[in-house]
């Protein structure tokens, strides 16, 4: 069996995950040919998956390529947040001047007395004139003015919630290169994050096969993934991982990754605007959006989850877990550090991390 591992997203932990993917997912499944293809960012979170996680460093290149080795994939592409930053904004011009979706969008944020993101998919009458002039923000903005203040924080919630879907693509885009280079075609398609941790039994890409032949009305690919439900009326989905075959992957995360994100700001409105109360949970409902070709599939069997949470305490019933977690657990012990001392993120950091960028 050959299966190919799409990484996407921040090198957080990858010298500790990539050892415990070894030992818990290679070593238990011997007769599976795994590579590894990988898009990635030239910075790295000060403190990832807490409260100040805005704070971002740009490190030099060997230091990403160094966290990247840890995987020895077959293609890598290393990206600078220039780019994302100028497919956000694409999305942003071209909201201020559709009249009439913010005449939509508004009724509903006046409805909503709290939104956890200020989504770039839902722009209100009165930031129009601002995101005009949004160059001009970027490059000098005046911290006392709180429209530059929700100019910043529109780019920033892009980030968050598209970022992982433009890594996903183009690792995918990577993955077709060679597979059309070197007539390679897998049995299976993972795409997941440096930072998540597998826990799977023997039989279990077995079970995601049989899963995937079950095609819905015949046509349809299934993405596997290990949680699906409906939340607020909106199909929600664990984002760890999700695995498909090569035409479920192809349907999924195929295509040019900057047109697919402005496909999904600007046909499919019924759905994105209806994130508008979703409580932080945006980023998980975008993803079945992003593959609305496909239908999402619960497998219980399929398990994951984040280093960060699965080692908080260093609490290790396997022991071989445990002597591999030691040898490389300072990535992790840094950030619980980083994590005790964490604060909200203030006007000042979103200034510093739009200067750290656009440099």
């Amino acid at each position: 069996m050959k299966i190919a591992v799409l990484l996407r997203g921040k090198q957080n932990f990858s010298r500790t995950t990539s050892a415990l993917f070894k030992k818990m997912v290679i070593e238990k499944f011997p007769h599976i040919d795994f590579k590894f293809f990988i898009h990635t960012w030239n910075s790295l979170p000060v403190s990832p998956g807490v409260n100040n996680r805005l704070k971002q460093k740009t490190h030099h290149k060997s230091v990403i390529l160094e966290k990247i080795s840890h995987w020895d994939p077959i293609l890598y592409e290393l990206s600078e947040e220039k780019e994302l930053l100028n497919v956000i904004k694409k999305i942003l011009k071209k909201q201020s001047i559709d009249q009439t979706y913010h005449s939509w969008a508004q009724e509903q944020l006046d409805s909503t007395k709290k939104l956890d993101l200020v989504s770039p998919f839902f722009i209100d009458r009165s930031k129009c004139k601002y995101i005009k002039k949004i160059d001009n923000i970027m490059n000098k903005p005046d911290v006392n003015n709180p429209n530059h203040i929700d100019i910043l924080k529109i780019i920033f919630s892009g980030f968050y919630l598209t970022g992982q879907m433009y890594s996903a693509m183009k690792a995918f885009s990577l993955y077709k290169l060679y597979a059309a280079q070197n007539e390679y075609t897998p049995d299976l398609v993972i795409c997941t994050r440096p930072d998540v941790v597998f826990n799977l039994v023997k039989g279990s890409f077995d079970s995601v096969i049989e899963m995937l032949d079950k095609t819905h009305y015949g046509k349809i690919s299934n993405v596997i993934c290990s949680e699906v439900m409906t939340l607020k009326g909106q199909a929600w989905v664990q984002d760890y991982a999700f695995i498909t075959d090569n035409k479920g992957a192809n349907e999924f995360l195929g295509g040019d990754p900057v047109k697919r994100l402005l496909d999904l700001a600007f046909n499919h409105r019924a759905r994105t605007t209806g994130l508008l109360d979703s409580s932080g949970m945006e980023v998980h409902m975008l993803w079945p959006i992003l593959g609305h070709k496909c239908s999402f599939k619960e497998a219980g069997f399929f398990l994951t989850t984040l280093a960060r949470r699965e080692f908080s305490e260093n609490d290790f019933t396997n022991y071989s877990h445990k002597k591999i977690f030691l040898k490389v657990n300072n990535e992790l012990t840094d950030w619980f550090k980083m994590n005790k001392l964490s604060k909200s993120y203030s006007n000042k950091i979103l200034l510093s991390e739009i200067k750290r960028i656009i440099r």
